[in-house]
């Protein structure tokens, strides 16, 4: 078989193994709606054997005009080694950000400093993945619920666990959005999780600035900071605006302060490993050496 045949098959493996996965999500209502989503914005669907991550979702700004972002190439790409379950969970995170993009939440709409760049990140990975969890226990309760549980498998238990409490204490609650909030605001809560993104939007805050400034130098975006109508506009994109709730706190603030508490937490677990190096280094000072090297100086 040439080499164009075997890609052509394989391309018509994958074609049959998206539709099978969109079948599934598509037996739960929220399911069917990102599945409509998908289709209405012609957003492509591949696997990718070598992707760099198990899931990514790929668009490029093209311009900028009067603060509105203008994408092309919009994309989700799919390792496509992970199970189905994986990717039927990890799909509905990416779509739920290209819902973000498509209507103007996915890129700030000003220029922010890095802590509300950080929460703006924070807040659509929380908004993104609590998507992934309504949708995969409703499908659970449907008789399928290999999504869910690798969707807890993962990474997200916390979330898991919050949405499931909410969902025991009252059934209704998977449908007026209280179980889905308590899902959002477990995001927060974790070390690991809340460090990797704030280093990784640390990264990348100069770099989408000056990216900005080059796509146009009139961009239309202004100095500003996060307000809460723009969280209240990523929860308007569910059925019910489950960040907008009657009774319920504040999500940004909320979320600001949850942060503030974890990093706490990730400050004492830096400072505890530091501690521990600092006395395995005091017990084996060779050893510590060896790790760290100094510096030879400069040949004459």
């Amino acid at each position: 078989m040439t080499a164009k045949k075997r890609e052509k098959r394989l391309k018509k493996q994958h074609a049959a193994r998206c539709d099978d996965i969109l079948a599934r999500l598509a037996a739960v209502s929220e399911g069917y709606d990102m599945v409509t989503f998908l289709n209405d914005h012609k957003i492509e669907i591949c696997f990718e054997k070598d992707a760099l991550f198990e899931a990514a979702s790929s668009l490029t700004i093209d311009r900028i005009e009067n603060g509105k972002y203008i994408y092309v190439g919009t994309k989700i790409i799919l390792n496509e080694s992970l199970h189905d379950d994986n990717i039927a969970q990890a799909l509905v995170h990416e779509a739920q950000h290209m819902r973000h993009h498509m209507n103007d939440l996915g890129n700030p709409d000003m220029l922010l400093s890095l802590e509300d760049h950080q929460l703006f990140r924070a807040v659509q990975e929380a908004d993104a993945q609590a998507a992934a969890i309504d949708v995969t226990f409703k499908l659970k309760l449907a008789g399928d619920a290999g999504p869910y549980e690798k969707t807890a498998a993962v990474g997200y238990e916390e979330m898991c666990r919050a949405y499931e409490a909410a969902y025991e204490a009252d059934p209704q609650s998977i449908y007026d959005g209280r179980a889905k909030r308590a899902a959002f605001d477990a995001w927060f809560t974790k070390p690991s999780r809340v460090a990797h993104y704030d280093h990784d939007t640390e990264n990348l805050h100069e770099k989408i600035i000056e990216n900005l400034c080059a796509k146009s130098k009139e961009h239309g975006l202004s100095a500003g900071a996060l307000e809460n109508d723009w969280v209240e506009r990523i929860g308007a994109l569910s059925d019910v605006n489950y960040l907008n709730l009657p009774g319920q706190s504040d999500p940004l603030s909320t979320a600001r302060a949850t942060l503030t508490e974890t990093r706490k937490e990730i400050a004492k677990i830096a400072a505890k490993e530091q501690a521990e190096k600092t006395a395995n280094d005091n017990e084996n000072p060779a050893a510590a050496s060896e790790n760290n090297p100094q510096p030879k100086p400069p040949g004459r």
